[in-house]
């Protein structure tokens, strides 16, 4: 940038030559001057690209005079914040206010005092540059409040949204996006307010998702999270518009069915049905990415006011009717009945002592044993878990198998046999024949973990038994719940050494196409199949049929439940190869078994 350019820039406007030459001697040495000698020279200069940074303007000329020139510089933007310095021979006071109001911001009279213009000229330079300064500052500060106020807003959003979010958290559920148990007290209360001012019935149905724990196991946590939200979708999408359905917690959700009933048996039918249409629709296949499954979910229904008339009440009884259809087949749908409230309460007091018993060591096993019918030879027996009631007999495992995989215990149960197994057969030591195999079962919840193969070992291991003196005894839904991983861990334990039969075969899948995938050494037959033989001309064809199939893959196949001499005989006939059952044997002590063993050999 050259010296010249860096000066400021002032235009001379007059029609006379020697005011012209005076004003641009007086200036030329600290300005650059532009000259116009006409009122459309100097709009153009002033609009043109190298604007001035100050006017000085003759008010009389020809043509177009100052003031009309000045008052289109201030209506025009671009040029409207030009310094303008009116030069006049007239010195009235009404000029002076007509050019003031004009938008002139000095006046410099006739005759021409050099002096007086450079003075003039330099003030408004500077009060126009620090007003120009003042005007950025201003755009400055305003912009900058602009930006801090949209900050600021942007901030505000922000903290209104966390807000949004963390009362949506207090009243929603993160997974399935339906209301939490907070906002299902809420309602609830609300719900029966109302129906008790209209004298209406409502249904308020518990639905407990079954098998989440297992479908958690298999697949992992994310598809079973996957597996519950889609459920609860189909659940909500059944719903009527009055309808209510919450998360209580983990796999329990409840739902308010309000469809204006004025009689108990009316919702309690009519809500029965509805609650097994819910269930249709839930219980549809789903397929998550490769993994292919189903849900189904057990259900306990309360009426209000018939069944109880507070919320606690309601929620309470319904939870009883709920632990009554998980103890049924999957997918019941049960209403509540006084006697519930007794039995949820024996139950809970059940596995109060199921703990302690497993704590206390206080269970053990019996067995029973196992018999080569062609050799007439006792082969193996199978450990079977007993709980002594503290008065001679035992608890029923068909009363405490259930409650422990209810209440989280089963997997501790599996691996408590297996450890009391193997106490019992290191005392047993050299007295156990040859060959002689003990069975131990898993069951499917124990058997869908991941390290159930490791566990197994391990527990053996630490025995330091040998592994091929144990056999597995799985079921056919424990293996085909994830059927892949359950095949690396029966390779994995018949590598170790260990034997593997599929439980109660016949009972589950069945399918050829998966049996002879399987890496087994014996097929046990379910006792249903051998229960009429005798009697039943297709239960005869059935149990010949399996039979058979285990020779044709190469299959050890062992009958279990014979308890007649003509079912025995049915067995030897058709080339059974072992048997097991209270005609035989049934489960003995442990101290027992080895005299049971030698006894039988000495009558062969």
């Amino acid at each position: 940038m050259t010296s010249d350019q860096k000066k400021h820039t002032v235009l001379v406007v007059d029609d006379t030559p020697q005011n012209i030459e005076l004003l641009v001697e007086v200036l030329k040495g600290d300005y650059r001057v532009q000259v116009a000698r006409n009122g459309e020279r100097a709009l153009s200069l002033a609009a043109g690209d190298d604007p001035p940074h100050l006017i000085l303007l003759d008010v009389m000329m020809p043509g177009m005079d100052g003031q009309e020139v000045c008052k289109r510089l201030k209506d025009n933007p671009k040029t409207r914040a030009i310094p303008v310095i009116f030069i006049t021979a007239r010195s009235e006071v009404e000029d002076e206010i007509n050019g003031f109001r004009l938008g002139a911001v000095d006046y410099i009279t006739k005759p021409i005092s050099p002096p007086t213009v450079l003075a003039r000229v330099k003030t408004h330079l500077l009060l126009a540059q620090t007003k120009s300064m003042l005007e950025h500052a201003v755009r400055q500060r305003t912009l900058q409040l602009k930006r801090t106020n949209e900050a600021l807003q942007q901030e505000i959003g922000k903290r209104e949204d966390a807000i949004k979010r963390a009362e949506h958290l207090t009243l929603f559920d993160q997974l399935t996006a339906l209301p939490n148990r907070r906002q299902l007290q809420e309602r609830m209360r609300h719900e029966l307010d109302v129906a008790q001012r209209q004298g209406l019935q409502l249904c308020v149905a518990r639905i407990n998702f079954d098998r989440m724990q297992m479908l958690n196991n298999t697949f992992g946590p994310s598809v079973g999270d996957a597996a519950l939200a889609l459920g609860c979708r189909r659940l909500k999408g059944v719903l009527q518009p009055n309808d209510f359905l919450a998360r209580d917690e983990g796999d329990s959700f409840i739902a308010i069915l309000n469809h204006g009933w004025t009689a108990a048996d009316h919702a309690r039918d009519d809500g029965q049905r509805f609650v097994a249409d819910m269930l249709a629709q839930l219980e549809r296949p789903i397929n998550l990415g490769e993994h292919q499954t189903s849900l189904s979910a057990s259900v306990g229904m309360v009426v209000f006011p018939d069944d109880a008339s507070t919320a606690e009440k309601l929620l309470a009884r319904a939870q009883a009717a709920t632990t009554v259809a998980k103890s049924r087949a999957r997918g019941s749908v049960v209403p509540y009945a006084p006697r519930y409230g007794e039995d949820i309460a024996s139950k809970y007091s059940l596995e109060g002592s199921l703990r302690d018993a497993l704590r206390n060591e206080d269970l053990d096993i019996h067995l029973q044993p196992q018999v080569e019918l062609s050799r007439n030879r006792m082969t193996g027996a199978e450990a079977l878990v007993r709980w002594p009631d503290g008065e001679g007999g035992f608890v029923s495992n068909a009363k405490f198998i259930p409650i422990a995989e209810d209440g989280g215990l089963i997997v501790q149960l599996d691996h408590y046999v297996l450890r009391t197994l193997c106490a019992h057969a290191v005392s047993w030591g050299a007295d156990l024949p040859p060959g002689f195999r003990l069975s131990f079962n898993m069951s499917a919840i124990g058997f869908q973990d991941p390290y159930c193969a490791e566990k197994i070992m391990e527990i053996i291991g630490d025995s330091g038994l040998a592994p091929h003196r144990f056999e597995l005894e799985v079921t056919e839904q424990a293996v085909m719940t994830d059927f892949s991983a359950s095949i690396e861990k029966l390779i994995r334990l018949r590598d170790y050494g260990i034997a593997v039969s599929l439980d109660d075969f016949g009972t589950g899948y069945s399918s050829l196409a998966y049996l002879q995938q399987m890496p087994l050494d014996r097929l046990k037959v379910d006792r249903t199949f051998i229960r009429e033989v005798e009697t039943n001309a297709k239960s005869a064809s059935i149990a010949r049929a399996i039979i058979k199939l285990a020779r044709t893959l190469g299959l050890d196949c062992l009958m279990e439940g014979v308890e007649t001499q003509g079912q025995l005989e049915f067995c030897r006939l058709n080339g059974c190869q072992h048997v097991q059952g209270y005609h035989l044997y049934r489960p003995v002590a442990p101290d027992e078994l080895i005299k049971v063993v030698h006894n039988h050999a000495s009558r062969r």
